[in-house]
């Protein structure tokens, strides 16, 4: 890795617990370990062993910082250093819920992310009592949304605003499906009196999904609902295929 200046960035990281720790909790400092936290812009700043992976050198993860990998910033040029890494099956990926971060991944980058340890486990957060690493994962999901929503109030403007309340209506009914419309949902935020608009939203492309041809099926979950109810319960136009959309795709 090409040298940098230390990271005015660092976090405390918990490891297991080993035969000294014993049952100290997970905050003690006996399972905490000070690590810099590394905002990477360029593919000089990640490991070679990450950037280059071997059988010879199989990965679980860092335990001496952790990577932030800046895809806005970095690119395409970036994302092309980590692809042979996401792709490996020298390397284990940890992540909480892949099937974002790999829909991204595709169809963004062309990364196929591939060896992942999803620890979204459904079975594993039904045990109760919960332990200090579930609460600790499950606050760490929302402590910081707050600030961040003030942060956003102050950087949007009332157009901004309205958008981001009419998506976000949208995003709570699309899937759930019912026979009325959603005539008893909240209606959608009316467009503010003082704002002129002069050109309609943007377009926003929610999803691209694989589907056999000739089937319509049921693509959410056993039990989950169809492209054409998800077409009827959110108003949305469904591309398939041709000029707008990949072949074979919705």
């Amino acid at each position: 890795m090409a040298s940098s200046p230390p990271s005015p960035h660092q976090t405390h990281i918990p490891l297991p617990p080993d035969s000294d720790s014993g049952d100290k909790p997970l905050d003690h400092e006996a399972n905490l370990k000070l690590v810099p936290i590394h905002i990477v812009t360029d593919a000089s700043q990640l490991p070679a062993e990450f950037l280059e992976p071997s059988p010879e050198n199989q990965l679980l993860a860092f335990s001496d910082a952790i990577y932030l990998v800046d895809a806005s910033q970095g690119g395409e040029m970036l994302m092309r250093a980590c692809k042979p890494a996401l792709e490996s099956t020298y390397i284990t990926k940890v992540v909480h819920d892949c099937k974002r971060d790999s829909e991204a991944l595709y169809f963004q980058f062309g990364i196929k992310l591939n060896n992942v340890v999803d620890t979204q486990d459904p079975k594993f957060w039904t045990y109760r009592p919960l332990s200090e690493l579930m609460v600790r994962a499950a606050a760490d999901d929302v402590r910081f949304l707050l600030y961040i929503y003030h942060k956003m109030m102050e950087k949007l403007n009332q157009r901004s605003l309205w958008y981001l309340a009419v998506r976000g209506a949208l995003y709570c009914r699309c899937f759930c499906i019912n026979d009325n419309d959603h005539a008893d949902w909240p209606s959608l935020p009316p467009i503010p009196e003082n704002i002129i608009m002069d050109h309609a939203p943007e377009e926003e492309i929610l999803s691209v999904l694989d589907v056999p041809p000739g089937k319509m099926g049921r693509v959410i979950g056993r039990k989950g609902v169809t492209i054409l109810s998800i077409k009827e319960s959110c108003n949305a136009e469904i591309l398939i295929g041709g000029a707008k959309g990949p072949p074979d795709k919705f």
